[in-house]
C-alpha cells in the first residue's frame, strides 16, 4: 500500500435498545443538531483508555443515563474508542435494555 499512516481504531456495536430515548435524542442531536433521536445509528466517541474522562464527566453532567454510561464504559473496558448504538444491533445480558 502506498500510505501505511492508517489510523484504525476498535468499535463496539450494540443496539439502541440499550440505552434511553432520551439519550438516544442527546446524541443524535449532538451529531446532528436541530434533529430528534430518530436514527436508526449513533456514533459516540468513548476516549482512549479505560479509566474516566472528560468524555464522561460531560456526559453525566449533560442527563445521560447510567444505562447509557455502562455502555460506553462497556466499550471502553473492551479497548473500543467507539460506540456504534444500531437499531439491529445485538443485546448482550450485561447491560439493562429498554422498550421505546
Amino acid at each position: 500500500m502506498a500510505n501505511d499512516n492508517y489510523e484504525i481504531h476498535n468499535l463496539l456495536v450494540l443496539s439502541t435498545s440499550h440505552i434511553t430515548a432520551e439519550d438516544a435524542d442527546l446524541i443524535a442531536a449532538e451529531m446532528f443538531p436541530g434533529k430528534g433521536g430518530d436514527e436508526s445509528s449513533l456514533l459516540v466517541y468513548c476516549g482512549q483508555s479505560a479509566g474516566q474522562s472528560f468524555a464522561e464527566e460531560v456526559s453525566r453532567a449533560s442527563g445521560y443515563s447510567d444505562a447509557f454510561m455502562q455502555a460506553v464504559a462497556l466499550a471502553r473496558r473492551l479497548d473500543c474508542r467507539y460506540l456504534l448504538l444500531d437499531n439491529a444491533g445485538p443485546t448482550v445480558d450485561d447491560l439493562p435494555t429498554y422498550d421505546w
